[in-house]
């Protein structure tokens, strides 16, 4: 089936920087999610540890299982329809949500199955996004990947400070029923960008369709696969068998799934609540601060410029995640929590973009999104177990004591990053494509 269509004005935008709005809209609307959905639980409703747990797992829980086809998908089809597509798609359980929060008829259910929706959702546009990443980078003359890779990231973290600030500072006055309808447009504004990308064709094409008039086509053509969905999937896996960087990262990303999500979205909501006596505002503090050290860690990589050894600053960021963790085992005031979590945050904004560099560097152009997607997975994969887990802890421990768990965990795992894989030596000019 094909459905194209041309769009003069497309071809007078530059490719990057529109590529940059539609990641800062999926973001923003995260940022307000990432607030609201255990403030709803924890705040409003009122669950228990273990019940915040589940209800968090949901929005992780469907990529265990989609992610897989959603990297097929963004290989077989042009990604920038996908992306229009999914961004519209992602507006119907926020707008569903508020309708019954306005109604009055929230419930625990209502939140799961918003949770699965755009958690299933969310398993597909990250491929989709993340692969159409090194098509848009082709565009702009002078652009690594490494470099598209952290301006990407300034914009993520960006765009979820100023979503997490609004859930701050709009907490008391405009309420989470109109902020999740806020999420809902911020999420469309990123769908009408996307109209202006050039069409983002498989890892086997690398140039945009024009028309005569100059005028870049749009077109929703799923191309014929070579080969079944599983063998491609199964080609995908052997890439990352086959390559022990990429096999050593997606490891990694399983290790902070399971580790720091679980820590980041179950337990300092109840944190927030049991130790801190706090709600939405302070919930909404304490991601701000975080996603703002996010900020100020993917600027200095983007002022600095090429990172040579990606994967010692890896290392070293990771280290940081594990001093993190044991402070919240700490009664410490909420305003060092503060700083905490700044800290933090600058950790994670160098440990998202050296891995996904290092990764996108390392795989193979014609497997790039399925690379891509099991990278995801490993992340994402861990993220239920972790999240699951973290509940029933708290429930048995307490949350301080329950902090260090997580903490253990992830410093054993970089205690075998450093020592058993070869992520301490890697450079980028050292990276090496099985297809090379």
């Amino acid at each position: 089936m094909l459905l194209s269509r041309s769009i003069p004005f497309a071809s007078i935008w530059r490719p990057f920087p529109v590529y940059l709005i539609v990641q800062a809209s999926w973001f923003a609307g995260f940022g307000l999610q990432t607030a609201l959905f255990p403030f709803l639980s924890a705040n409003v409703l009122h669950v228990s540890p273990e019940l915040l747990s589940i209800a968090q797992m949901t929005l992780t829980a469907p990529a265990v299982i989609l992610i897989f086809f959603g990297g097929v998908i963004a290989e077989r089809a042009d990604r920038r329809a996908l992306l229009i597509i999914l961004h519209f798609l992602a507006l119907v359980p926020p707008l569903v949500l508020a309708a019954l929060i306005f109604q009055d008829k929230l419930s625990y259910l209502a939140l799961i199955c918003f949770g699965l929706a755009m958690g299933s959702i969310s398993a597909i546009v990250m491929p989709t996004r993340d692969a159409a990443l090194n098509a848009v980078a082709k565009y702009s003359k002078g652009l690594s990947v490494q470099r598209a890779v952290v301006w990407a990231s300034v914009a993520q973290f960006g765009a979820q400070i100023l979503g997490m600030g609004l859930a701050a500072a709009a907490a008391n006055t405009l309420g989470p029923g109109v902020l999740i309808v806020v999420e809902a447009i911020i999420i469309g504004i990123g769908g009408l960008a996307a109209l202006a990308l050039p069409r983002l064709k498989n890892g086997n094409e690398t140039t945009a369709t024009a028309s005569p008039e100059g005028a870049l086509q749009i077109a929703t053509t799923i191309l014929p696969p070579q080969t079944s969905t599983w063998a491609q999937i199964r080609e995908g896996i052997d890439a990352v068998r086959n390559s022990p960087i990429i096999r050593s990262m997606t490891v990694l990303m399983m290790g902070v799934g399971v580790f720091v999500l679980g820590s980041f979205f179950v337990l300092l909501p109840v944190l927030v609540r049991d130790e801190y006596h706090g709600g939405l505002r302070e919930l909404s503090l304490l991601y701000l601060a975080f996603w703002s050290g996010a900020l100020i860690g993917v600027t200095m990589l983007a002022t600095f410029g090429h990172v040579h050894q990606p994967g010692r600053a890896l290392l070293l960021s990771l280290l940081g995640s594990v001093a993190a963790l044991f402070s919240m085992a700490m009664a410490i005031p909420f305003w060092a929590f503060l700083i905490v979590m700044v800290l933090w945050g600058i950790a994670a904004g160098v440990i998202i973009s050296m891995s996904r560099s290092i990764v996108q560097d390392s795989a193979p152009a014609d497997k790039l999104a399925r690379v891509l997607s099991i990278f995801q997975f490993g992340f994402l994969g861990g993220a239920p177990i972790g999240t699951l887990a973290i509940g029933f802890i708290i429930g048995a421990l307490g949350p301080r004591t329950a902090a260090l768990v997580p903490m253990t965990g992830l410093l054993i795992t970089v205690l075998w990053l450093a020592l058993f894989t070869p992520i301490v030596s890697f450079t980028h000019e050292e990276a090496k494509k099985p297809d090379d």
